[in-house]
């Protein structure tokens, strides 16, 4: 017997819910926003230009909770596109941690600033 419940969603449904909207940038060398609908992000400069766009793909049943980054669009490194950034992340009290190593490069293993990777905290607006 199959019993299907409404509303049940699973884990990672969940989660991809809680990224959803815009994140400013508190800490990175860049200053800005991340904004992720549905599957796809954009980090804009204060500008408003987009210069990283893409796919992201959550894995939160792993500790750390596990994010892949798929860039289409990246005016700081052109041989990003196509390829994808492993990183790590966390949500905590309205803010976003989020560490990522180079694409190509394995996945960093701490949410914090070290060499090779990238390392951002966001407050969701």
């Amino acid at each position: 017997m199959l019993v299907l419940v409404a509303g049940c969603q699973t884990l990672e449904q969940k989660e991809i819910a809680q990224l959803q909207g815009t994140w400013l940038i508190e800490e990175n060398p860049v200053a800005g926003s991340l904004t992720i609908s549905g599957n796809n992000f954009e980090i804009k400069a204060d500008s408003d230009k987009i210069f990283v766009s893409g796919t992201v793909k959550i894995n939160p049943d792993v500790t750390p909770k596990e994010i892949d980054m798929t860039f289409d669009k990246h005016s700081m490194n052109e041989g990003a596109v196509g390829k994808t950034a492993l990183g790590i992340y966390r949500i905590e009290d309205n803010k976003l941690f989020l560490a990522t190593n180079k694409p190509g490069t394995e996945r960093t293993e701490k949410l914090e600033k070290s060499k090779g990777n990238t390392f951002g905290v966001f407050t969701k607006q």
